[in-house]
């Protein structure tokens, strides 16, 4: 053997010998907090999305629901930003005033699809709102709504504004609890595991609901005849928040190829699967004996003309919580959405 030879041979038995005792990569799990059914259709996005996570880092980051969930519904924000748990998805409306800015994605008669709204509520955020960093110690993977809710009713259909009078009507969010009050309904705020209780106790009349909801959390035997309101009633704001520290901790460039994914991109996969949910719930509903009637001319007018006070209260909170130009990003929404 040559001394060329023989020493290549001891320069690659020395390099083996240091890659051998080299500490592996640490994996970074992160904790999520699953306080939704599992048979919620947004589940059918993001379960999915947390093995994208782990395919884009190469294995480095991985997701792992907890068994069960860390809080209420409405305490998600503070588990996320406290540490209590690295992941969940919040819902603004169930902390009123907290998110002004998300309430714009909540506004009544937008649009009735929740992925084409999903993704450009995700985009006018990223424009406009993210560096605002509402969340205190928490990042924003991505920003979606839920389905554009109908007018769903336990008893019979509410047709008009006078049949709306009067009734107490769970409401999941302000703009839609200010349109509705100002048809004199009585709006119920609670969180959506709420509304069951509620409806079988008689305590509401019934809900601004979508169909997919209805299935989801076992209300089909109570809310049975919806009022179908062009560009939808309202819809929840979401967001899917992960704790700052936590996510600091990971490299950066997993966190740019976990962006990558997220954003408007999740946002229009949570939207489409809400939707597929949302029209087999509807076909299935009705097919059940549920009524689904379209909302009459005279009563889309008047919810049209009360809604412009709706936007303008928008507009006056977004200014007073520090967004410039508020009326010029709403054109600008409803001009992504058209």
């Amino acid at each position: 053997m040559t001394s060329n030879v023989f020493r290549g041979l001891v320069l690659v038995a020395g390099l083996l010998s240091t890659l051998s005792v080299q500490p592996a990569q640490a994996e970074t799990v992160l904790s999520y907090s699953p306080w939704n059914p599992a048979t919620y259709g947004a589940n059918d996005a993001i379960f999915p999305w947390f093995e994208r996570v782990s395919e884009v880092t190469e294995g480095r980051v991985r997701i792992e629901p907890r068994a069960a969930a860390v809080g209420t519904p409405r305490d998600q924000a503070d588990a996320v930003s406290t540490g209590l748990v690295d992941m969940s998805l919040i819902v603004a409306g169930y902390t009123p005033g907290r998110y002004p800015m998300l309430d714009m994605f909540s506004l009544p008669l937008l649009s009735e699809d929740a992925a084409a709204l999903s993704e450009a509520a995700a985009e006018i955020y990223e424009r406009h709102f993210a560096h605002h960093d509402m969340f205190e110690n928490a990042v924003p993977l991505t920003v979606f709504v839920g389905i554009p809710a109908q007018l769903a009713a336990m008893r019979k259909p509410l047709l008009s504004a006078d049949e709306i009078a009067g009734r107490k009507l769970y409401i999941s969010n302000r703009p839609t609890s200010a349109l509705l009050s100002s048809l004199k309904a009585a709006p119920v705020s609670a969180t959506v595991a709420e509304v069951f209780s509620m409806a079988s106790g008689g305590i509401i009349d019934g809900a601004v609901f979508g169909f997919e909801s209805t299935r989801t959390f076992g209300l089909s035997d109570y809310l049975r005849h919806f009022t179908l309101i062009e560009g939808g009633l309202g819809q929840a704001s979401w967001a899917l928040l992960v704790n700052r520290d936590a996510w600091e901790k990971i490299d950066p460039a997993d966190r740019d190829a976990i962006m990558e994914i997220s954003g408007t991109v999740l946002a229009r996969q949570i939207g489409e699967a809400l939707m597929q949910g949302e029209n087999e719930a509807r076909e299935g509903l009705v097919a059940a004996g549920a009524t689904a009637e379209t909302a009459s001319a005279e009563l889309m007018a008047t919810l049209r003309k009360e809604n412009e006070q709706v936007y303008q209260d928008w507009r006056d909170a977004a200014a007073k919580a520090g967004i410039e130009d508020p009326a010029a990003i709403l054109d600008e929404l409803v001009a992504l959405l058209k």
